[in-house]
């Protein structure tokens, strides 16, 4: 038998490789742990505290104190604490535990958002705007806000869990917007002002403000769009068009 015909056979008697098994995806598994976050208010008592959330650990995963308690002088009497705990345990059994170091613990939530920190300064204890810490200053703007950080350029703000904190809540239909959209926007300072002036001029009262890299709205009265829109174009000289 020529040896290219011996080469052939041998390769055709040898087995194909065994293929790779694929890890397997699903069904996913579920997470030992959750982190809950909490405003603690009173005397605080580290000891009885730790060791009563020492107490919710179980073989699978640990209850602790991950990040905190931290004070901020916006907010005094209140402390901040992140909380590390076993999946199954909810902020009911988490707070039971924290008040047994302190008079109150109430569960917040978390939103955060991706920024420069211009302004408020780089970090949450850093000096920024007035010389104040950005903690202090964006804590002292609003009183919905419980608690703020900011961590590698991300912002991180906390609020009452499931609550507004509102009186009341009042809906209005009758409600219209005017914008300025532009590429110049993000690179030429002025734009704002000048629509807010002129607006203002108009006698035009501005309901709310939205914002994006490229365009600015404002929601105002129905009734008041068409004498917006020709406020604008007569500030911005645009060209004249018929409404």
């Amino acid at each position: 038998m020529p040896i290219p015909l011996v080469l052939a056979a041998l390769l055709a008697c040898q087995a194909p490789p065994a293929e790779k098994a694929e890890p397997e995806l699903y069904p996913a598994e579920r997470p030992r742990a959750h982190v809950l976050f909490f405003m603690l208010e009173g005397e605080l008592k580290a000891e009885p505290l730790r060791k009563a959330l020492a107490d919710l650990s179980t073989k699978d995963a640990e209850c602790k104190l991950v990040y905190g308690p931290r004070k901020t002088q916006a907010r005094p009497g209140a402390q901040f604490a992140a909380v590390e705990a076993p999946a199954a345990l909810g902020v009911k059994e988490i707070g039971a535990a924290l008040r047994k170091g302190c008079s109150a613990a109430d569960p917040v939530a978390c939103t955060v958002f991706q920024g420069s920190g211009e302004g408020t300064g780089s970090s949450s204890e850093g000096q920024g705007f007035l010389g104040m810490g950005s903690r202090d200053f964006v804590l002292g703007m609003s009183g919905d806000i419980r608690w703020y950080d900011a961590l590698a350029g991300w912002r991180q703000f906390y609020f009452g869990a499931g609550k507004i904190g509102a009186k009341e809540i009042v809906s209005d239909e009758r409600m219209g917007k005017v914008s300025i959209v532009g590429t110049g926007i993000q690179s030429a300072p002025g734009y704002a002002a000048r629509m807010f002036r002129t607006l203002s001029a108009a006698g035009i009262n501005i309901e709310i403000i939205s914002t994006s890299e490229i365009r600015i709205t404002c929601i105002i009265p129905e009734d008041s769009v068409t004498d917006a829109v020709r406020a604008l174009h007569a500030a911005f000289e645009l060209e004249k068009v018929e409404l």
